[in-house]
C-alpha cells in the first residue's frame, strides 16, 4: 500500500503463533506512524505496549509506538551538511486530498506479508531510506516480538548517522494492568521500576515492585518485561546497544511526545551518559 498513512484507516493482527513449544504475542497494528499500536502476552490486561481499540490506535499510535529519530551529517561535499528527521512522522504525511502538496515529502510503503509486517520511507530529499520489518519470535518459552530497522543510503555521498530507535513507551509486569492504566495510570507509576542484569545498560528489566490492588494481601512481583538492542555488522557480528529507558530523557517537557525535545537539546551518548530514571 503506497502512501499507507495518507489512506483510509484499517487495522489487522500479526499472526498468535509460537509454535509447538512456544508462546504467541498478540501484536496490533494500523496504518499510521510505525504500524504496531499494540502488543503484549496472553491477553490485552498483559501488555508491553498499552492496549487502544481502534478508534483510539489511529490517534495515539504516532506517539506512544515505535519512534525513529535519525541525525545525518554528509560527507565529501564541499561545504558539508547535516539534517535532523523523524522517519515515518505523521508531520510529514503526504495530503493526497491537497494538490499542492508538498512533493518533496516522502514516500511511504506498507507491506503485509502472512507472517509479518514492513514499512518503508523512502526521503528523497535528505537521501536515506528507512525499513521497518515486524514479526513475531517462534518456539521459544517466553513471548517476543521481533523489531528490524534497517537505513540505506541513497544520496550521493557518506553519510554518518546518530539514531535513536525503539518503541517511545513501554509497560512493566505487573499483573493485569490495562484496565488500571486507563484509570489510574499516574498512580501507577508510584510501583514502576527498572534495573538492569549489568552497568551496559543493555537489558533493562521492566517490573513493579508489587501487583497492585485493593487487598489484604501483597503480591510481590518476581516477572518482568525487558528488550533487547543489537547491531550486525556487514560480516554477521552483532553487538548489544545500550537502552535510553527514561523517556523524559527524550522528550523533555514535550509531555505529548510529539517532539523530542530533550533529544534536539542534546546527544544520544549524553543522555546514556547521564542519570535515567
Amino acid at each position: 500500500m503506497e502512501d499507507y498513512d495518507a489512506k483510509s484507516n484499517f487495522a489487522s493482527f500479526l499472526p498468535g503463533v509460537g509454535g509447538y513449544f512456544g508462546k504467541p504475542v498478540w501484536a496490533f497494528y494500523v496504518n499510521r506512524a510505525q504500524a504496531v499500536s499494540t502488543f503484549g502476552i496472553e491477553s490485552k490486561d498483559y501488555p508491553l505496549l498499552e492496549f487502544n481499540a481502534a478508534n483510539k490506535a489511529y490517534q495515539v499510535t504516532p506517539y506512544i509506538g515505535f519512534r525513529t529519530f535519525v541525525r545525518g551529517t554528509r560527507k565529501n561535499t564541499v561545504t558539508g551538511s547535516s539534517f535532523q528527521i523523524e522517519p515515518f512522522s505523521s508531520a510529514n504525511s503526504r495530503n493526497l486530498d491537497d494538490e499542492n502538496d508538498d512533493p518533496d515529502k516522502p514516500k511511504r510503503v506498507l507491506y503485509v506479508g502472512t507472517n509479518e509486517v514492513e514499512i518503508q520511507e523512502i526521503d528523497g530529499f535528505n537521501g536515506l531510506t528507512t525499513g521497518v520489518k515486524y514479526f513475531v519470535l517462534p518456539e521459544e518459552n517466553f513471548g517476543a516480538l521481533i523489531r528490524r530497522t534497517t537505513f540505506t543510503n541513497t544520496g550521493n555521498s557518506d553519510v554518518e548517522l546518530e539514531i535513536l530507535d525503539g518503541l517511545a513507551k513501554i509497560e512493566p509486569s505487573g499483573g493485569k494492568l490495562d484496565g488500571m492504566l486507563k484509570s489510574m495510570g499516574r498512580t501507577l507509576e508510584g510501583w514502576f521500576g527498572v534495573s538492569h542484569a549489568d552497568d551496559t545498560l543493555t537489558m533493562p528489566f521492566y517490573k513493579m515492585s508489587t501487583e497492585p490492588g485493593d487487598s489484604a494481601k501483597v503480591t510481590i512481583e518476581e516477572k518482568g518485561n525487558y528488550c533487547l538492542s543489537f547491531i550486525e555488522s556487514s560480516d554477521g557480528e552483532a553487538e548489544l546497544l545500550p537502552i535510553v529507558f527514561d523517556k523524559d530523557k527524550v522528550f523533555g517537557k514535550s509531555t505529548s511526545m510529539e517532539n523530542p525535545r530533550g533529544l534536539q537539546a542534546s546527544s544520544v551518548g549524553e543522555i546514556l551518559d547521564g542519570p535515567q530514571l
